[in-house]
């Protein structure tokens, strides 16, 4: 992984001073990974609700405003990024150009990862209800950046505490080809980090079904209690080699199969908060299209998590 970080910003409307524990974390895994850093926002119509476009030369102009805007609201963190940050105007009205702005401008700076910060609504009342009322949010530029980036995302919840430093990464797997790829990634990063690792891969049996039941015709199916018995060996099976390679690069790992009936990202969330985890490192299973449908793992960890999560894209795998 390229040793650069982006940091995706709204530098111009957002009061940083707010954001102040999400860029913390931001800061802190950078510098125990040794990773330089840039801090850049867009600069697009939409900042100031416009319905379609400016030309060139008004965008000019107004860069010129936004810049003086931007260093007086990143002053206070841009002692603690590497370089100096950048505007990037974009004429067009677009949150999915805005995303490939910011995305062209990692590509052509040579960065590794690209940070964002989640604004998310304020805390509800009932954590028994808070994940299901998340869900009906519509897309954000976040949601968009990780779903069309080609580059991992850190993820950072505008709202959770700052992490001082990242000892522990839990990372959800379910042995498909590009979660092995991207745990070569996720050892290397645990190197770097000096963390340990907690790899989890959650059975989930479905509501209503009861281990018991499952015998067809002439007794021909097995019980569930004895699909899920295989299904627990074969997943055994398929860890052992994930915890070799791990062990053989002198990273302390752990591995753990959860049986659960509830909402897998919430299982996840619940393992994170019981394990002490500081990171949440995954791969994004959804490409941009199937982003579009709300419900997918990663867009429900990305709103529910206090914790950064780290999404690999699954757009770069070439297995």
């Amino acid at each position: 992984m390229k040793p650069k970080v982006i940091i995706s910003t709204n530098a111009l409307l957002h009061p940083q001073r707010k954001l102040g524990p999400a860029y913390e974390s931001i800061f802190n895994f950078a510098e125990q990974c040794s990773f330089r850093t840039q801090m850049a926002s867009v600069v697009s119509p939409d900042l100031l609700s416009w319905p379609a476009h400016f030309d060139d030369e008004w965008g000019n102009e107004f860069m010129r405003l936004a810049k003086r805007i931007a260093s007086e609201n990143l002053k206070e963190f841009e002692d603690r990024s590497t370089e100096l940050s950048e505007l990037i105007l974009q004429t067009v009205n677009s949150r999915k150009h805005s995303v490939r702005a910011i995305i062209d401008f990692a590509k052509t700076t040579d960065a590794g990862m690209i940070a964002a910060i989640t604004h998310l609504p304020e805390h509800l009342d009932d954590p028994k209800t808070h994940h299901e009322k998340l869900l009906s949010f519509p897309g954000s530029f976040v949601e968009t950046l990780v779903a069309e980036s080609q580059l991992p995302v850190l993820v950072v919840n505008s709202q959770s505490d700052p992490v001082q430093k990242f000892r522990k990464i839990l990372v959800p797997t379910d042995f498909s080809k590009a979660a092995r790829y991207d745990f070569g990634n996720i050892v290397q990063l645990a190197k770097t980090l000096n963390a340990e690792i907690l790899l989890i891969h959650v059975l989930t049996i479905p509501e209503g079904m009861t281990l018991m039941e499952g015998v067809g015709l002439a007794g021909g199916w097995p019980r569930i209690e004895d699909f899920m018995k295989n299904v627990e060996t074969e997943s055994k099976e398929k860890s052992r080699e994930i915890l070799l390679y791990a062990r053989n690069e002198n990273i302390k790992i752990e591995f753990k199969l959860i049986r659960n009936r509830a909402r897998l990202s919430q299982v996840i969330l619940d393992q994170a908060l019981e394990s002490k985890s500081d990171l949440i490192a995954m791969t994004n299973q959804t490409g941009p299209i199937a982003s579009l449908i709300l419900g997918s793992v990663t867009r429900q960890l990305m709103r529910s998590s206090q914790l950064p999560v780290l999404v690999f894209p699954p757009l770069t795998h070439d297995i």
